[in-house]
């Protein structure tokens, strides 16, 4: 209801977190499926976690939930994870973590909270993979509905666009 006159307007939208999207996830939303380890990793002391993904973050996590559980599995849709080169060093080197690639997790079970995942393809002869908690760790998505509704260019993944001086199309 109120006009303002300004040279800038500067839009901090941020992002939210990308979702698996299987049976399961919203049932167990913090009670066992979480999408930061550094918030949440400590209340898992001596568990078995899982992290989802297989990029620079999901590694970075992995190696954060090291310092309180003995175990960390990697889930990874793809062949291969893809961290920054320092980093896949340092998951290489960490005993605690092992990398399960080219699986899903297609649905999360539980009773009051997360007791384990079913896998699309057998792990160690089963489809059925006991976890105590799974972090998500699959990406972002830009939160710049505001933006286009007034005319904003974004890319196809919805983040605005800028140029070199940070300024938009508008």
């Amino acid at each position: 209801e109120t006009s303002y006159l300004g040279k800038t307007i500067i839009y901090s939208t941020g992002t939210k977190w990308k979702k698996l999207g299987v049976p399961g996830e919203d049932t167990y939303a913090n009670k066992g499926v979480h999408y930061c380890a550094l918030c949440d990793g400590a209340l898992y002391k001596n568990k078995t976690l899982a992290v989802v993904g297989g990029g620079d973050s999901a590694a970075k996590e992995a190696l954060l939930l090291t310092q309180w559980v003995p175990k960390v599995y990697i889930i990874y849709r793809g062949g291969k994870i893809h961290p920054e080169p320092v980093n896949d060093e340092r998951v290489k080197k960490n005993k605690k973590i092992e990398i399960i690639t080219n699986t899903n997790i297609v649905e999360i079970k539980g009773e009051k909270k997360v007791t384990h995942v079913i896998l699309d393809k057998a792990y160690k002869g089963s489809k059925e993979f006991k976890l105590d908690a799974i972090f998500v760790e699959i990406g972002h998505l830009a939160l710049s509905d505001l933006a286009k509704n007034v005319g904003v260019k974004v890319n196809k993944k919805g983040e605005i666009i800028i140029d070199r001086l940070a300024r938009t199309n508008i």
